[in-house]
């Protein structure tokens, strides 16, 4: 029973923790939507560069002159190993061998001191594959996420040298995700399987100012937090003896999406070349607790409440881009983001390392179209494990991995 128990509060924590990493920065994917700020490594708070503005500072909208749309992709494809310290265990490969796209969709409309906007944007088909007879099934093989963004969003240029904006962000979001059952306490050979899937629908906001002093730029962004409330079935597969002791069911919980901070200088004063450099808070410490309820209990199914000890993070973000011509822009960028996880709950579920973001990007401008492309290396510190959390085994081993990605946007001025 007890190796059951672990393995069902171990999925249950996989599909909390992953959905505000993928969301926010780490995991598989990064804080990124538009090719140009991407390639600069998202370092743009303090400038306009297109109508992504609405997710990085919706004050940018006032500087978009006419109607303006801008549609694009990013495309992730991360790997990860884990060396266990076990003997006998040697190295399991969790990389995602499909590749994650990232879609999103930006308009822009500016009349007179107004600017108007709308944005979609996605974090669509990312995932987390083990290997189903790795010594963690009982806790993951396998998660995914889909979520969709809705943004409508409005500016006003409050005078000559001052914006300021507000974007309302409604959310939807999907989980699936999977882990084996070890039946041998039970008495039974084999083991079991269990499957979850949940949704839920939150709603935010983005607020930002952005000034103009001269040949230098200042930006500050404020994301407040998120609660989304999913629901969702368990849907488990068992011998049918022990049917009684896994009842399919609902079962929900209450995810709360840290709030973040962003403050952004940029300098365009040689000539051609503009630079910024943010810095980035993020409350991942709200992440003390959290509880899961279900519908459907027994003597194995339970109501439960998982410990996390998150701690906030600072991310720094650099880049910048140069004006070869009219037609030919470069890019590039560099961001450090931190783990909010101590090494007293890292684990399987998510090893969350420090991460090293390395990006570069070409745009072309022709007329009333631009084009952008932009390739990035995310580079993961190695993680080491060593500890044993509540109704958790104790796990020894180093987490090691990187991602590739890269992306295209078009943008057409009407």
């Amino acid at each position: 029973m007890k190796r059951f128990k672990q393995g069902f509060l171990g999925v249950l924590c996989a599909l909390l923790l992953i959905i505000p990493r993928f969301v926010e920065a780490s995991g598989f994917t990064i804080y990124e939507y538009g090719a140009e700020e991407q390639a600069e490594g998202n370092a743009v708070v303090a400038q306009t560069l297109s109508p992504s503005t609405i997710f990085y500072n919706p004050a940018g909208l006032t500087d978009l002159p006419g109607v303006q749309v801008k549609v694009g992709t990013s495309v992730l494809f991360a790997l990860g190993t884990f060396d266990s310290n076990t003997p006998g265990a040697g190295s399991v490969d969790f990389s995602n061998n499909r590749p994650a796209f990232l879609p999103y969709l930006f308009s822009s409309w500016k009349i007179d001191k107004l600017g108007l906007g709308f944005g979609f944007f996605s974090a669509n088909g990312d995932e987390v594959n083990y290997p189903v007879n790795w010594e963690g099934r009982f806790f993951l093989t396998s998660a995914k996420l889909i979520q969709y963004n809705f943004a409508p969003t409005a500016a006003y240029q409050i005078s000559e040298y001052l914006s300021a904006g507000v974007s309302p962000v409604i959310t939807y979001s999907q989980i699936q995700q999977g882990n084996q059952i070890g039946l041998s306490p039970l008495g039974f050979p084999g083991e079991g399987s269990l499957d979850l899937s949940a949704n839920g629908v939150g709603i935010g906001a983005t607020i930002g100012v952005k000034a103009q002093l001269g040949s230098s730029s200042l930006g500050a962004v404020y994301k407040s937090p998120t609660t989304i409330r999913f629901s969702g079935s368990a849907n488990f597969s068992t011998p049918g003896p022990l049917e009684p002791l896994f009842p399919n069911g609902g079962f929900h919980t209450l995810e709360k999406f840290p709030q973040m901070v962003v403050l952004g200088y940029g300098n365009h004063a040689i000539p051609n070349l503009t630079l910024e450099a943010d810095l980035q808070w993020t409350n991942w410490s709200i992440y003390k607790t959290q509880t899961v309820e279900f519908d459907q209990k027994s003597a194995a199914v339970q109501n439960s409440s998982l410990p996390f000890d998150w701690r906030d993070t600072w991310t720094v973000r650099v880049g910048g881009h140069y004006d070869i011509n009219d037609c030919l822009v470069v890019r590039l960028g560099y961001v450090f983001d931190p783990s909010a996880v101590p090494d007293s709950t890292v684990g399987p579920l998510l090893p969350e390392p420090n991460k090293h973001i390395a990006s570069i990007g070409l745009g072309i401008r022709k007329a009333r179209w631009t084009g952008n492309l932009y390739y990035a290396r995310i580079f993961n510190e190695p993680r080491h494990v060593d500890n044993s959390l509540p109704e958790f085994p104790s796990q020894q081993g180093t987490y090691t991995g990187s991602v590739n990605a890269g992306g295209i946007s078009l943008d057409y001025k009407f």
